[in-house]
């Protein structure tokens, strides 16, 4: 969903076992949510800060949410560029996410295509198993950056009776 201001998210991610001791750049060692962003579309190229890569971490019980975005070096929810919460349900948790358009570099219209794609982290430490899927990150040419997936922005259409 997006509006003139935010592009939005949420994940429902189903784990048994929620991981979360690490805070700022290391929360890609717990379980996390993660998204990518080429604003551009022309390939997300590693450490560029006008691309994003975006981490959404649960957090221990009882704290809020931990965010981080490398590309950018900071905690985004610091100046407000993104908001977050996570929900604990009975078999993991629920992140729900705004991202300012403006911190994206975006210009939100009807047709706009960028590239993006969200990526999940899970860790179990009982057993040290760990996996990740991505649904869309295409090493393309070294040049080029790395290819992801695309999201255009279209409006709802009217479904009331």
């Amino acid at each position: 969903m997006w509006d003139d201001n935010y592009f939005y998210m949420a994940a429902m991610v189903k784990d048994d076992e929620v991981a979360s001791m690490h805070s700022g750049e290391f929360i890609w060692k717990d379980d996390c949510i993660e998204f990518y962003v080429n604003s551009q579309d022309d390939g997300l190229m590693w450490g560029n800060q006008k691309d994003f890569q975006i981490g959404f971490s649960p957090g221990k019980p009882g704290e809020e949410i931990r965010t981080w975005a490398w590309f950018q070096k900071q905690d985004p929810r610091k100046d407000q560029s993104v908001a977050a919460v996570c929900k604990p349900t009975a078999d993991g948790y629920l992140v729900e996410a705004e991202k300012s358009w403006k911190f994206l570099g975006l210009t939100p219209a009807e047709g706009l295509v960028f590239g993006a794609s969200p990526c999940l982290h899970d860790i179990d430490r009982k057993d040290g198993s760990e996996g990740r899927l991505i649904w869309y990150f295409e090493d393309v040419s070294s040049a080029k950056g790395k290819q992801l997936g695309q999201f255009e922005l279209f409006k709802s259409p009217d479904i009331s009776p």
